[in-house]
């Protein structure tokens, strides 16, 4: 768990060459794992008791969801178009 969210956005920052923008509401970096079935991804995370959107459009690009486990911890999904 990332405590202190500015001195990992510097680190982060400076390893990766990455800027950070706050997205939701929320502090810190948000990890997402590619699907080949976004909608199957999705209906497993609600099957295990977590908690996700629906998948939006991501024009010419893809799909993705933002999901949550059971204790809130944030994750996505991504889907690449075909």
């Amino acid at each position: 768990m990332i405590e202190d969210t500015d001195r990992a956005r510097m680190f982060y920052g400076r390893l990766m060459g990455w800027q950070f923008h706050q997205a939701n509401g929320r502090n810190g970096p948000m990890v997402y794992f590619g699907t080949a079935d976004i909608d199957a991804s999705v209906g497993r995370v609600r099957e295990l008791g977590g908690s996700a959107n629906e998948p939006q459009e991501v024009p010419g690009a893809g799909r993705y969801a933002e999901c949550s486990d059971p204790d809130g911890n944030a994750f996505g999904f991504y889907q690449v178009a075909v």
